[in-house]
């Protein structure tokens, strides 16, 4: 590193007619090992690919690894390049390819919710059997021109995502159009088809097409749907009884709600977290 600050020190001399090496109070050197060491760059590289005519626009290395499963980059060393700027574009590339699947699973399950909680001045039993009906056709086409439907049966299809799912969520909001007084039995039928499903379809996303991964993650994701979903009961459980004559706790009275039963439905969710 002497050397070629020396050599550096010389070369402005001679260009410049300025000595700057005498007048240096204070010296660091930062190069190759320093790299490597606080940013992992690789061989201590601090730009990233040479623009070779190999290394350029899509010859550059691709965001997916062609022999490892699931397995993405980002970074100056991949598409589109180096600099600050496209490092951060490959993440964002990435971060969408990742999330589009989950975007068109909310989309779907999010289409039906709304049916049954929004359009109150509707048939509302009969816009939720079209949609079924238009999901099922959708999935056994491949195609809709229903564009949350379209790109719900895309990703229904890539990740084989099962169908007993997709019934099992409808099923679940079609209970929403009935006033029923829960009991254990029927609020747990209910939470598996508005929410523990809904964690299998994201886990099969996730998983893409490692079986293995997914047996193992599966009850963890169903008590993870399951907590979320009686989160979402206690949160909403005003507006659920006032305005839509819903009460999805077993052994609860509204008009009589104590903090000894919240702290009871709260235990019952940490259970489901731990």
């Amino acid at each position: 590193r002497e050397k070629y600050f020396a050599v550096m020190c010389t070369r402005l001399l001679e260009k410049t007619g300025m000595d700057i090496k005498q007048p240096i109070v204070y010296k660091r050197s930062y190069c190759i090992d320093d790299f490597k060491e606080d940013y992992n760059a690789y061989k201590g590289n601090a730009y990233g690919l040479a623009n070779t005519l190999l290394q350029t626009a899509f010859l550059k290395p691709k965001l997916r690894n062609k022999h490892l499963h699931n397995v993405y980059y980002t970074g100056q060393l991949t598409t589109p390049g180096t600099g600050v700027p496209p490092s951060l574009i490959s993440g964002q590339v990435v971060a969408s390819e990742l999330r589009a699947p989950i975007y068109s699973i909310y989309g779907f399950v999010r289409f039906a919710d709304e049916i049954v909680d929004t359009f109150h001045d509707k048939d509302k039993k009969t816009l939720l059997a079209e949609f079924t009906e238009d999901t099922f056709k959708a999935i056994d086409r491949k195609v809709s021109f229903n564009p949350v439907l379209h790109t719900f049966q895309e990703v229904v299809h890539k990740y084989n995502i099962d169908h007993a799912h997709i019934s099992a969520f409808l099923k679940s909001m079609e209970m929403d159009l009935h006033d029923i007084e829960y009991d254990e039995a029927t609020l747990k039928e209910y939470i598996y088809g508005s929410a523990e499903v809904i964690g299998l379809m994201c886990l099969k996303v996730f998983c893409n097409g490692d079986k293995q991964r997914y047996d193992e993650l599966e009850a963890y994701a169903i008590s993870l749907g399951s907590a979320f979903q009686k989160i979402n009961f206690l949160r909403d459980i005003k507006s659920d009884y006032e305005e839509r004559g819903r009460v999805y706790f077993p052994d609860v009275d509204l008009k009589n709600f104590t903090q000894k039963d919240k702290q009871r439905i709260e235990d019952d969710i940490q259970k489901e977290f731990d």
